[in-house]
């Protein structure tokens, strides 16, 4: 099979923009920011839809002791 610079191109994009499939949730390892902003996307993106702020959730998610800058939270 053959593939156009199109397919080649756009690749590396679908790629960036996957999810993993599953976290390992398991209660016996930290997990880093990168990890909880993945497992918390739909509900994050959920809540911005709804009208909240970065800043906002970012402040929600420190009462709960997850430290997480806004910028890291534009998804």
């Amino acid at each position: 099979m053959s593939l156009s610079m199109k397919h080649i191109q756009s690749a590396p994009d679908h790629l960036g923009c996957m999810r993993p499939a599953r976290l390992n949730l398991s209660d016996k390892r930290d997990f880093s920011q990168r990890e909880a902003v993945l497992f918390m996307a739909p509900k994050l993106t959920e809540m911005k839809e709804l009208g909240f702020t970065t800043r906002e959730l970012a402040a929600a998610l420190a009462e709960q002791e997850i430290i997480i800058k806004a910028p890291t939270l534009n998804l």
